[in-house]
């Protein structure tokens, strides 16, 4: 089974559990019954002019410049002005989409169709709020690889060496202050978990953090199921997600494509023959960054936070940098920092200065 056809089973894999979102789709009239969808439908048909709002303030009239998510919300008032059902269905795409752009971005920072597919199947549990159980098995899970790699590597010859030489001078020394006690322990805590637990420091921190996200910054693991898919103002962050997915997997892509560095020859390195296939040194299409510059764009139009994208497809174009990639990726900075500008511009002229 070739690489190509894993990853082609890893994204139907995906796209099933996108498809299992939709039975999760709310059917209750509740949903245009929320007071803020209901100021903006009304709002909506009072002005009855679309292009309103690409020069004012969004329906809310709260001080936000969102003129796409506030056209969707007149495309479904003109399609389906009554109908909850299809209000909820605009909500669940977004949430199948985002799913998909998470699992792009991810197999173009990765390469990695475990890692990948697992991850876009949590963001689903976390959407259908069936992942607080699984939050705390994956905080008991990584205390737990913490243990077992101290202990499986007690006996460690670096772990040992070190025990060793800091024991002797503990033994040496005519007085035994307790900051030397603590550098001792610190030390050899250090040296252990250094040769240990390399898993552990990849696992360990983004575990952590989800969960704390999860539990605190979004006010439970609940909270993020009912504004993707039960409130209907949340597809403004969600639209946004699905072009800054675009956005960044498509920058991730067109680095990944672009040629890496040679390593310095050695002598163990096995002799070039007739045979043997140079690197290749194709330039990936100009057409992803251009993508990237596209979906950049359209997130501004939808939530202001997207201004944070243009650093993060820095980081990411750092990211392969390190891994070998070769090229003046840098000045893709100019055309990303531009739409920033325009935005912060645009709104500025349009939007109330006052805060929201």
């Amino acid at each position: 089974m070739t690489r190509r056809w894993v990853w082609w089973g890893c994204f139907g894999l995906v796209l099933v559990m996108c498809i299992g979102l939709f039975t999760y789709l709310s059917k209750s009239a509740a949903l245009l019954g929320d007071s803020d969808t209901t100021l903006i439908i009304n709002e909506i048909n009072r002005q009855h002019d679309p292009w309103r709002w690409f020069h004012h303030d969004w329906p809310l009239d709260n001080h936000f410049y969102r003129p796409l998510v506030s056209e969707l919300f007149e495309l479904d008032l003109r399609l389906h002005p009554h109908d909850a059902y299809k209000w909820g269905l605009t909500c669940d795409l977004l949430a199948a989409l985002t799913t998909l752009g998470l699992f792009w971005l991810l197999r173009e920072l990765t390469d990695n169709p475990l890692v990948s597919t697992l991850s876009a199947g949590l963001f689903v549990l976390w959407q259908v709020d069936a992942s607080f159980w699984l939050a705390r098995l994956g905080v008991y899970a990584a205390v737990v690889t913490l243990i077992v790699g101290l202990l499986r590597q007690r006996g460690h010859p670096a772990a040992v060496r070190f025990a060793d030489r800091a024991v002797s001078l503990y033994i040496r020394k005519g007085h035994r202050p307790f900051g030397v006690q603590v550098r001792v322990m610190a030390g050899i805590t250090r040296r252990t978990l250094g040769s240990a637990c390399k898993t552990l420091a990849i696992v360990l921190p983004p575990v952590l953090v989800w969960y704390w996200l999860g539990t605190s910054e979004l006010g439970g693991f609940r909270s993020l199921g009912f504004r993707m898919l039960a409130w209907i103002p949340g597809r403004t962050a969600s639209s946004m997600t699905v072009f800054a997915f675009l956005s960044l997997a498509a920058f991730a892509r067109y680095m990944r494509l672009l040629p890496r560095r040679v390593s310095a020859a050695t002598a163990l390195d096995t002799p070039n023959t007739r045979s043997t296939e140079a690197p290749s040194i194709r330039m990936p299409s100009i057409g992803w960054p251009i993508l990237s510059v596209l979906g950049l764009v359209l997130a501004l139009l939808c939530y202001e936070q997207a201004v944070m994208i243009a650093p993060i497809l820095g980081l990411v174009g750092l990211t392969w940098y390190f891994r070998g990639a070769i090229g003046r990726w840098w000045l893709w900075g100019i055309p990303f920092g531009l739409p920033v500008v325009a935005y912060l511009f645009v709104r500025y002229t349009f939007i109330p200065h006052t805060p929201t």
